[in-house]
């Protein structure tokens, strides 16, 4: 997996100027399954398919920075990424730094406090939650105007 390196204050790239300290995106994805009888309910989906639920994390130039497969199709996003952040080598995001996400993760807790014992992420600090507010949406609602708007214009 490759190690994913914010966007910097000083990005120029119209794109991604506005993510300073974004580490890229993450979503889930159901992944089509075969089990016994007995254990379709636990990978029955939302949408009435036998699935089970992957986390993927990507950098912005789309390689994979963190996958975590296996989870039944039943369990919710906030539920798989909880369980991401609280592996031993699970995902890992540095206060200061995020990923792009949709609101399945929103108002998720359990970010890990231990940071582990390497000495690679001894002396980085986590965050411990994330959570969606209504400034939050607002901020980005007008920062996706004012992409569209500069998109557009570079596009003239």
């Amino acid at each position: 997996m490759v190690k994913p390196e914010p966007i910097k204050d000083n990005c120029v790239d119209w794109r991604w100027k506005y993510f300073q300290g974004c580490l890229g995106a993450l979503d889930g994805t159901f992944i089509n399954v075969l089990v016994p009888n007995e254990d379709k309910p636990r990978f029955r989906n939302r949408k009435g398919q036998i699935t089970t639920n992957t986390l993927a994390a990507c950098d912005r130039y789309m390689r994979f920075t963190y996958v975590l497969p296996g989870w039944e199709g039943s369990a919710g996003d906030a539920r798989v990424l909880r369980d991401a952040v609280n592996r031993p080598h699970g995902l890992r995001v540095p206060i200061g730094n995020y990923y792009l996400c949709d609101n399945g993760y929103t108002n998720s807790q359990g970010w890990p406090e231990d940071v582990g014992t390497n000495d690679e992420t001894r002396d980085i600090e986590y965050v411990d939650g994330i959570e969606a507010t209504s400034t939050w949406n607002r901020f980005r609602e007008d920062l996706a105007n004012t992409m569209w708007a500069e998109s557009t214009s570079h596009n003239r």
